[in-house]
């Protein structure tokens, strides 16, 4: 069974991510996906919606747990 887990962290918080990311490797899962993204932030009394950059990791895993289909 696949697993998917997902990394992000604001653009300054680069170190942070490093080690998560890093952290997550360390322990079997591999990258499939990583980028910079603009994602919206809160909005203001203006009614604007800031613009935030942030660092975005997808990581996946293969599970070897094996699941057992039940049909009533």
């Amino acid at each position: 069974m696949k697993q998917i887990k997902t990394v992000i962290r604001p653009i300054s918080s680069a170190t942070q991510f490093d080690m998560a990311v890093n952290r997550l490797l360390a322990a079997g899962w591999e990258i499939k996906n990583r980028k910079i993204i603009d994602a919206p932030g809160d909005i203001s009394e203006a009614f604007n919606f800031p613009v935030i950059r942030v660092l975005y990791a997808e990581l996946e895993k293969e599970s070897s747990e094996k699941f057992e289909e039940v049909t009533l």
